[in-house]
């Protein structure tokens, strides 16, 4: 079997990029440590290319026992990984119940801690099930097992594809999902499914009500996408694959010219991906080493002397309830190699943290990244509605419609985003014109249209504005019919209907955050304009003028009101 790592190898860093660890309801799933550092914790060490060496992982499937393994790969951000943890425990006990005279194994890898061994089997969705058995064509671990989840997983499936036996159980489609010995028992579970559904839907609400600064929002999608390009860009050594190249080109460019000038991850860590770019997709190391420099070196203070996030856009904020132990790192950088070494870990620590805003004190502290990508993504569609970005892109030759900018985010989670369920939902909603995109995005570049007033800021939004919103509101719609079918699917894993509050809770801003956005009494309906106004308050900064004029015009003053041309 797997050789796991003793209890006082695992340190807090690594239990918290684990689900199953620790978790005495899965003491029977055998969560993996490598003995090997992951490529990822030795960063400082990625000066080329280099080629890598296989990490298998060590299972015996001696021919004279009869034993399989089975081994899902997963990452503790993914929402789908994480609503499955419990149907994969209670999977292990059906079979290890039904089978007959073989031992089956249940593993769990994180890919997050075990890297090199999810990019030695190219693992490049979560969550993936393999398995390997001694009595199967799949006897070998240096090659890739059967795969389990292409369809739904059973016990049945399992046993078919790795070819051992299990007994068979009598099933009564007629019983009730929960039984009870009284009606007093009954009633009092009807009242906990009710007081379950309120304590969702105040969760829900209370994280969207969380008190948090642009800056947190805008270091939050910085976190995100850096965390994405280490972890998710390359599924295997080596370089991109073409699709791939096209797809991050596409996404860099669309961040050149989509997100606020002022935005320190614009100027100089995406500058350097652009400028470094051919180099970046030979493979991870050089992308990687970009990521890491920023990490290290990008520290800041605004007037006021306060420390600011690393991804931060207003210098007004400071960060000093976040980043408490910041000063400490900073001031030990010139230090000695040992203390430096010691500190520059801590501050890209530090720099490469979700804010509570989007982890609100969980536990798996990678559960920002999902909600750290949104941000992104809400960003991107917000600037792409800006005239003056528009120009901007319009004259470095990109396509600046809001059809290219929703199909280049289409793209990015395609190619990118390897949480498989959370992926397939979404390019479903893409594909199939989910809410109407492929009538509300034209090809018509809005920088043209005279519906469009040049100068958008967060303090006047008109009516008219409306149109060059169209990608931005179209992505708020997706995002709420995600989290509503999240509150779903958790509502029926507690075996019961998603309530009414719940399903207005899902929903943001809430009435709270926005009361014009919502029309009528029932609360079941947005007004689209009052909802723009409010994306644009809540995600974009409004930049000097002098500044909209000299990215414009490259970087020379204009004086005001001097007409925009191409």
């Amino acid at each position: 079997m797997i050789k796991l790592s003793t209890s006082s190898t695992w340190s807090d860093e690594d239990t918290a990029q684990t689900l199953y660890y620790g978790d005495p309801n899965a003491k029977s799933i055998l969560e993996y440590k490598d003995t090997i550092h992951s490529s990822s914790s030795n960063m400082h060490d990625l000066d080329e290319e280099e080629e890598i060496t296989p990490h298998y992982m060590n299972i015996s499937l001696s021919s004279a026992d009869d034993i399989a393994h089975v081994v899902l790969f997963y990452a503790p951000w993914c929402p789908h990984c994480i609503g499955y943890k419990m149907t994969y425990i209670q999977l292990e006990a059906e079979i290890n119940r039904r089978s007959i005279g073989t031992r089956i194994y249940f593993h769990a890898i994180s890919c997050t801690l075990n890297e090199d061994i999810c990019e030695t089997y190219d693992i490049d969705s979560y969550p993936t099930a393999v398995g390997w058995s001694s009595s199967s064509d799949y006897n070998d671990i240096k090659e890739i097992g059967a795969f389990l989840n292409e369809g739904e997983m059973s016990a049945h499936s399992i046993a078919e594809d790795l070819q051992f036996e299990i007994a068979q159980e009598e099933i009564h489609f007629d019983e009730p999902e929960t039984s009870f010995s009284n009606s007093q028992d009954q009633k009092d579970y009807e009242r906990d499914k009710i007081q379950w559904g309120k304590e969702s839907a105040k969760r829900k609400k209370d994280s969207y009500e969380y008190e948090h600064s642009i800056n947190e929002r805008y270091h939050n999608a910085a976190v995100s996408f850096a965390y994405a390009m280490q972890t998710s860009v390359f599924a295997s050594a080596g370089r991109l694959d073409d699709q791939r190249i096209l797809a991050l080109r596409d996404f860099f460019n669309l961040m050149d010219w989509a997100t606020p000038m002022t935005w320190n991850i614009r100027k100089i860590l995406l500058q350097d991906l652009l400028y470094r770019f051919d180099d970046v997709v030979l493979g991870k190391n050089a992308l990687r080493r970009s990521i890491q420099h920023h990490l290290e070196t990008s520290f800041a203070k605004n007037k006021k002397g306060q420390e600011l996030l690393w991804g931060h856009i207003d210098e007004s904020f400071g960060a000093e309830k976040i980043y408490s132990k910041r000063r400490k790192i900073v001031k030990g950088l010139g230090g000695e190699s040992d203390a430096q070494e010691v500190n520059i870990s801590g501050a890209i620590k530090e720099n490469s943290s979700w804010s509570k805003a989007c982890t609100h004190g969980d536990v798996f502290e990678l559960s920002g990244y999902t909600c750290g990508l949104w941000e992104m993504f809400h960003i991107l569609t917000l600037g792409s509605s800006q005239s003056h970005n528009q120009l901007y892109g319009f004259r470095k030759g990109h396509i600046v419609s809001q059809k290219e900018v929703a199909f280049t985010i289409r793209n990015f989670v395609s190619s990118f985003f390897r949480c498989n369920i959370c992926r397939d939902h979404f390019l479903t909603v893409y594909d199939s014109c989910g809410h109407a995109h492929c009538t509300r995005l034209t090809d018509e570049l809005p920088l043209f249209s005279s519906e469009i007033n040049s100068s958008l800021t967060n303090e006047d939004f008109s009516d008219s504005a409306l149109p060059g919103m169209e990608a931005a509101l179209w992505l708020w719609e997706v995002h709420n019919s995600v989290n509503l079918r999240l509150m779903r699917e958790a509502a029926q894993r507690d075996r019961r209907e998603l309530s009414l509050e719940e399903k207005t809770a899902a929903r943001f801003p809430t009435v709270n955050m926005c009361p014009s956005c919502w029309l009528g009494e029932d609360l079941k309906s947005f007004d689209s304009h009052e909802v723009s106004k409010f994306l644009l308050k809540w995600y974009w900064p409004s930049p000097p003028e002098k500044e909209v004029n000299q990215l414009i015009y490259g970087y020379r003053d204009i004086e005001k009101g001097t007409s925009l041309s191409c």
